[in-house]
């Protein structure tokens, strides 16, 4: 079932050729459940192995992760909203999302909250394999945004780096990419919306300002 695309804006992303292509954002769907359990859990498991037999390097942590599995959760995930980037066939990306959290730095305000945003293994690069597609997560983070507005949260969003990697995904962004205006300032201590909320105060939280997010999503404006 595809989901609304919004027809102000186009979400794409960069093929090998640097040509633009536009993602589909659909539903989670059986599709996509089937595409993680055998060739997103294949790709982490070849790539978790290729670490463990050089012995120089551990796997990056998104191998461990299990979309598959998390899609089926149920007690305490209602309010889960579940979105998967596709390219044709190609499984690009998937988005989970909590709305009505409460904002950080605004206590009168609330944000659409990410839970999880991410490029699917083909379109990460590692020491097996180069990413097909470019831009997927960037893209994913506006398409939260159009969701935000879409619910009624004025584009606002607010989450959790997973890791230090995403961290620093978030940061270039941040600063590269949107001279220090695209998130305000970092907080810990922090709690999730999710039944693991308390496990998300030891990282850093990250929220949107409104005028942050609708610039980052002005950037996919069609036109």
């Amino acid at each position: 079932m595809n989901t609304t695309q919004g027809d102000d804006y186009c979400f794409v992303v960069k093929d090998p050729e640097e040509r633009s292509v536009a993602l589909e954002m659909r539903e989670h769907d059986d599709l996509a459940k089937q595409n993680y359990l055998t060739v997103w859990q294949k790709l982490s498991l070849a790539l978790q192995k290729h670490h463990q037999l050089g012995k120089t390097t551990d796997p990056p942590e998104w191998t461990t992760w299990k979309p598959g599995e998390w899609c089926d959760q149920k007690h305490g995930y209602e309010k889960r909203q579940k979105y998967v980037a596709w390219c044709g066939n190609n499984l690009v990306g998937f988005l989970h999302v909590w709305p009505d959290f409460p904002s950080a730095h605004q206590l009168d305000q609330s944000v659409l909250y990410i839970e999880h945003l991410a490029a699917a293994p083909g379109n990460l690069d590692t020491e097996l394999w180069a990413r097909r597609f470019r831009y997927v997560g960037a893209a994913l983070l506006a398409y939260a945004v159009l969701l935000g507005k879409s619910q009624g949260f004025g584009g606002r969003v607010g989450l959790h780096a997973a890791d230090e990697k995403a961290l620093e995904f978030y940061r270039y962004l941040h600063e590269a990419k949107c001279g220090g205006k695209l998130f305000s300032a970092e907080r810990a201590d922090v709690p999730g919306p999710t039944p693991r909320g308390d496990q998300d105060r030891t990282k850093t939280y990250l929220e949107m300002s409104e005028e942050g997010a609708n610039a980052w999503l002005g950037g996919y404006r069609r036109g």
